[in-house]
């Protein structure tokens, strides 16, 4: 996760804000700021080698995410640095599907450096640790690090929250509404982890889309739907309450399983390898009974590899 700010922040800044963790030790800044600036190391699961990095970056999010012109760009975005699930162009297509936060659009871009959280496993282990342990949880984690994201939001310079996995801004009085409501239902804040989208397919269908389910261990879901028949909202409730079946549930939705949704009929699922829109990814692809003229790019796709 990240928070965006108005100005360089330094660690002794964000220190006195995380006065309720264990800070182990600090890094100087490395030579290339791509894989890390300076750094808090902060203990989360030490029995595991658990821990968890903060680190500041005094320049602007760097959401081309490089080429062959910026190889240290190139390969910290490739290596997962700016997260694992981050896809170029993340925080443009985060403030332009902003719709509970209109603000952003204005806010975002005024942003001239940012605070990086990220997790970690294998920081000084032996050579051959796990990436992973085996028993790796990542609500636990992310509600972990989602603590620490709302304690570096009370720095001044902080502008928002963004989660680049999820490609999701807010403002720190969004976040906290959204994490006291789900910490309530014993949940993970599903709204600031996964976006919602909205796209033109034609002009007659509309195509919704989550992104960010996969930092939950689960597929992103797609909506495809003739604009005439079913509202936005609607829809995107359907594809949260999808999100949550899956998250809560021990079972698998299937290719042409069904489950109720707007319009009072139940909506059907296809598997895909692929997603429409970026960032690519595997989908589960939900479309109303008795629809006509389906457009191509929603058919016309690989199908998921079946799962046992």
């Amino acid at each position: 996760m990240a928070i965006l700010t108005g100005q360089a922040v330094t660690l002794d800044e964000l220190l006195p804000l995380l006065s309720d963790y264990r800070i182990l030790r600090t890094i100087e800044p490395g030579n290339d700021w791509q894989f890390g600036g300076a750094t808090a190391v902060v203990a989360y699961r030490e029995e595991v080698n658990g821990l968890v990095t903060i680190d500041t970056v005094d320049r602007p999010w760097p959401d081309g995410m490089g080429d062959q012109s910026e190889p240290a760009l190139l390969g910290g975005w490739s290596m997962g640095f700016f997260g694992p699930f981050t896809y170029p162009g993340g925080l443009r297509r985060a403030m332009e599907q902003a719709w509970g936060w209109p603000e952003a659009k204005t806010l975002v871009p005024q942003h001239r450096a940012f605070l990086r959280i990220r997790t970690t496993y294998v920081l000084g282990a032996q050579p051959g640790a796990l990436c992973r342990p085996s028993d790796c949880d990542p609500r636990h984690e992310l509600d972990f690090v989602m603590g620490l994201a709302q304690r570096l939001l009370k720095h001044p310079a902080a502008l928002c929250y963004f989660n680049p996995n999820g490609e999701v801004v807010a403002s720190a009085n969004k976040l906290g509404d959204f994490v006291d409501f789900y910490r309530k239902r014993e949940l993970p804040p599903l709204d600031v982890l996964s976006n919602v989208r909205l796209f033109n397919l034609t002009p007659d269908w509309l195509l919704m889309d989550s992104v960010g389910c996969w930092q939950l261990d689960m597929p992103d879901h797609e909506a495809a739907f003739p604009a005439e028949r079913f509202e936005p909202k609607d829809v995107a409730l359907f594809l949260r309450n999808a999100a949550l079946y899956l998250l809560t549930s021990s079972r698998e939705i299937k290719d042409n399983d069904t489950m109720d949704g707007p319009g009072d009929v139940r909506w059907q699922a296809v598997r895909f390898s692929d997603s429409i829109t970026d960032p690519p990814r595997e989908v589960l692809c939900w479309l109303p009974p008795g629809s006509e003229s389906i457009p191509e790019q929603v058919t016309n796709r690989k199908p998921a590899a079946a799962t046992s």
